[in-house]
């Protein structure tokens, strides 16, 4: 028999970045010439897939070319959260901790591998989850992750 299990979303669920990332995002618009983001904008991009998030972030240029800025901005990103980390939600580990003692833990996300990773490593977190799941890793929405993480957990 299954393990009950708690597949969690990452952002806005586990931890928070919008504020720490991004100083980092507007220095690669800034760069390039491009209109800044507010941290407003930054949270409605949560959740999202890469092609959203460029399509949202820059309506008015080629889709190709949003695609490009977008993956500067996850490099500098990446660079940011493998030093420094993002928000943790209260009391996060001793939560999870206490869960796994009687459920399967996994993370599905629309991130990026290298997102999900700086919040495991940079964290401590990989000793909680079972798995973990992201379109960066499957290229799969979020629904199907998930579905792969109930199905096989």
């Amino acid at each position: 028999m299954k393990k009950k299990g708690i597949i969690f979303d990452l952002d806005g669920t586990l931890w928070s970045t919008s504020e720490q990332i991004l100083p980092a995002w507007n220095d690669v618009l800034r760069r390039k010439s491009l209109p800044l983001i507010t941290v407003e904008q930054m949270n409605s991009f949560m959740g999202k897939t890469p092609d959203m998030i460029a399509s949202m972030m820059l309506p008015d240029i080629p889709h190709e070319e949003a695609m490009y800025v977008f993956a500067e901005c996850v490099v500098e990103e990446d660079n940011y959260l493998k030093t420094h980390g993002g928000t943790l939600y209260n009391d996060l580990k001793p939560t999870l901790a206490e869960l796994k003692k009687d459920y399967f833990l996994a993370v599905v996300s629309n991130c990026l591998c290298d997102y999900l990773d700086s919040f495991l490593d940079y964290h401590g977190m990989r000793p909680y989850f079972d798995d973990c799941e992201t379109f960066g890793g499957t290229h799969l929405p979020k629904w199907k992750n998930i579905q792969f993480v109930a199905d096989t957990g």
